[in-house]
């Protein structure tokens, strides 16, 4: 009788971890893709209170990413391109970018759909005691 009772718990916990995965591969499968940056956000911060906010819509030089199904990607902008490797997060809402050169950068999905990518990421310092914080919401239509 002991094996019954855990059969039903069994299930759920491979049906609720297959629902994670599944997840995970439809945000990679929505990602793959050349992806143009249509507008960019910036938004900064000194000790917690915004001082500043900038839009940007237009830009002198195209500028996209392209997700590849091998877990590559490629940033170019204008003549300039840089490769790198991501992963997804298993709930789908975080890129973790590995570049060849610089750092690694973790990076919010807020949004996706099969035709919009809106990542947004930041940036923090502290300099002589003042916490500095910027926020960069880049959205992106798909190809």
């Amino acid at each position: 009788m002991k094996h019954f009772r855990l059969l039903p718990l069994l299930f759920i916990i491979l049906v609720f971890s297959n629902c994670a995965k599944d997840d995970d591969s439809n945000v990679k499968a929505k990602l793959i893709g050349k992806w143009k940056l249509i507008q960019e956000r910036e938004t900064e911060y000194e000790d917690g209170v915004k001082v500043n906010e900038d839009l940007y819509t237009e830009f002198e030089v195209e500028s996209a990413v392209e997700f590849k199904s091998d877990g590559k990607l490629t940033f170019t902008e204008g003549n300039f391109s840089d490769d790198a490797t991501y992963t997804v997060n298993l709930s789908g809402t975080k890129l973790t970018i590995d570049y060849r050169i610089h750092p690694t950068a973790e990076v919010d999905i807020k949004s996706l759909t099969s035709s919009e990518l809106i990542l947004v990421f930041a940036n923090t310092d502290t300099q002589n005691g003042l916490d500095y914080k910027k926020v960069t919401e880049a959205s992106y239509k798909k190809r």
